[in-house]
């Protein structure tokens, strides 16, 4: 509705200056050297500093993003027959796309968006037994992988629930993909348990999926949100 070519996305919690400016100029870049009009950027954070011993470390990866990665990478190893740990961003916040990739995508709620859109492009273009989409076809999807120089410096006293939380949240979509074998899906239950005790259901819940974009009725949508100080924004109209 604005005019926009691109979407991007910036987690809110980053503490480190100049990150979001290093962000938007890969992003550029990735679209850049794209050449379809269906491209994700994907931003592999250099390190994530943490307070040990009174002194920053800069630890590579996170406890969720090991997991989430680990776990994608297996699946992509099932269909190729190579192991590969070709996928560093699992849980990228920091991740944009072309408006004609974010039409086509759908969404998931919380923590769990980033593996998602993994997955959803794994399902729906992967040509696993679903025909591909001619648009796709003619363009295929492009994911870059850009690793960052600032280190993502962010709030880290959310605790350990939080990151239950988040990795739980991860795995869900994994183990609820219509691609993910059953041996994988008994590895992921038994991981999901120890971060979820108190779930005692044979399996995971799913978490809240929405369709993608380009089946709803932007009339209708803008008809209910005419009214929210945010939509002239949205429109463009509120843009100088």
């Amino acid at each position: 509705m604005s005019g926009r070519k691109y979407l991007g996305f910036i987690d809110a919690d980053n503490y480190f200056p100049g990150a979001v400016l290093e962000y938007i100029q890969e992003y550029a870049a990735g679209f850049a050297m794209s050449k379809s009009k269906h491209a994700m950027v994907r931003i592999f954070w250099h390190s994530k500093p943490k307070i040990v011993n009174e002194s920053l470390f800069f630890a590579r990866w996170g406890r969720t993003s090991r997991q989430t990665n680990r776990y994608l990478n297996d699946l992509i190893a099932e269909y190729s027959g190579f192991e590969t740990d070709i996928i560093q961003t699992g849980n990228a916040g920091e991740h944009a796309m072309t408006i004609d990739l974010a039409m086509l995508l759908g969404f998931s709620s919380g923590y769990s968006i980033e593996p998602f859109h993994y997955i959803d492009m794994f399902e729906k273009f992967g040509g696993l037994g679903v025909p591909i989409q001619s648009a796709v076809a003619e363009q295929p999807i492009e994911v870059y992988q850009i690793e960052s120089r600032n280190p993502h410096l962010h709030d880290a006293e959310k605790g350990e629930e939080h990151i239950n939380g988040m990795t739980y949240a991860a795995l869900q979509v994994i183990y609820h993909s219509s691609i993910c074998p059953e041996h994988l899906k008994k590895n992921l239950q038994k991981d999901m348990k120890k971060l979820n005790s108190s779930n005692d259901e044979k399996q995971p819940p799913k978490v809240d999926y929405y369709p993608a974009l380009k089946d709803v009725n932007m009339d209708v949508f803008l008809k209910a949100t005419q009214d929210h100080p945010y939509t002239e924004i949205l429109t463009g109209k509120g843009v100088k």
